[in-house]
């Protein structure tokens, strides 16, 4: 009798990867219930390569970068009862490789256990989330997704100011989200490697970046360097630079995103209210010292009327979302804790040194 591994060996073979190196248009092939999808996408100087090979309940997905280099491999698969993923390498890869990520995602995504294939370089945040991305895309094209929409915690309204709700939030915005957040995770884990907190922020203006900070509390041995507070101290050197008044200043911040791998603390999402900032997506939530909604929701702002401009922006809210891509962001908090902290009070564990990958 032909076992689920015995279908996915014989329709790999029915599509050579080779083939599709050289044809960029797209194969769908079924055969047996077994659906298999081949396609190539161009980005920048990068082609993508994809394969999905769909069963019943699991997905085969292969996703190569300039090659058909197989890759590390990844299985996903949803936890009874807690409903959370667990991801496990098979082949090559480690946690915090770029497969791992996409893998745990698309078992969120699809509700099915998947098997993932990926070739693409750890060090491109820019590429992963392209490629990720890209895959999504043909994934709900192809029918695969959940049809409900990712569920993210947010805060609002001063009738529920204090309590946690969901909020749905569109797939396409949640692609948009992951591809800045994964940039920001990357540099996170850079401020690791510098046995740094692992906290790191980037403010967009029309769609780009235009600043971008990490923690530096442990490097500067003062406890106001968080990654919010030296973003927007880049962003007012800048606009000093050019001369901006206080006024043009609030409203270039009116218009400003920030994404932030951890929930904003109650210092830094005072600031953010002051300064007027439009929207804060978050990772994880902060549960001892968040101020957007873990602790205080200072982003909801005030119903009280304000007799001055200033009084105005003191009390302005902000939207603010939280969730994104937080399991990723989790891990780096334990791998802090877990290779210890040099400025830590003493007596304090010795410093584990990470090996750079």
């Amino acid at each position: 009798m032909e076992t689920e591994y015995d279908q996915v060996l014989r329709s790999v073979a029915q599509v050579n990867i080779a083939d599709q190196i050289v044809d960029s248009g797209d194969v769908e092939k079924e055969e047996d219930g077994v659906k298999l999808s081949c396609f190539t996408e161009v980005f920048d100087d990068v082609t993508l390569h994809y394969q999905i090979i769909r069963l019943a309940k699991q997905i085969y997905v292969w996703v190569g970068c300039n090659s058909a280099k197989f890759g590390n491999l990844y299985a996903a698969a949803s936890t009874r009862p807690s409903n959370t993923v667990s991801v496990t390498s098979v082949l090559g890869g480690t946690s915090d490789n770029t497969g791992s990520g996409i893998a745990r995602r698309l078992v969120l995504k699809t509700g099915l256990n998947i098997i993932l294939a990926c070739n693409i370089p750890k060090n491109n945040p820019l590429l992963e989330a392209k490629a990720e991305k890209v895959l999504m895309r043909k994934l709900i094209v192809l029918g695969y997704t959940m049809p409900t929409p990712v569920l993210l915690f947010t805060c609002f309204s001063d009738e529920a100011k204090y309590s946690k709700v969901m909020a749905l939030v569109k797939e396409d915005h949640c692609e948009d989200s992951h591809t800045y957040m994964g940039f920001a995770l990357h540099q996170a884990k850079l401020a690791l490697e510098a046995l740094e907190v692992p906290i790191r922020c980037v403010i967009l203006e029309d769609c780009k970046v235009i600043a971008s900070g990490r923690n530096r509390t442990n490097e500067t041995r003062n406890a106001t360097r968080h990654a919010e507070m030296e973003a927007i101290d880049e962003l007012m050197g800048q606009w000093r630079e050019n001369r901006l008044s206080p006024s043009q200043i609030a409203e270039k911040f009116s218009k400003c995103i920030l994404y932030v791998t951890c929930e904003p603390c109650i210092m830094c999402a005072s600031a953010l209210s002051f300064l007027g900032i439009k929207e804060v997506y978050y990772g994880c939530a902060n549960d001892k010292f968040g101020g957007c909604g873990s602790i205080l929701p200072l982003h909801v702002g005030s119903s009280q009327p304000s007799n001055t401009f200033e009084e105005a922006q003191r009390r302005k809210g902000y939207k603010c979302r939280g969730g994104i891509m937080a399991e990723e962001a989790v891990s780096l908090f334990k791998c802090f804790y877990e290779q210890g902290n040099p400025n830590a009070p003493k007596p304090h564990r010795p410093v584990v040194q990470r090996e750079r990958t």
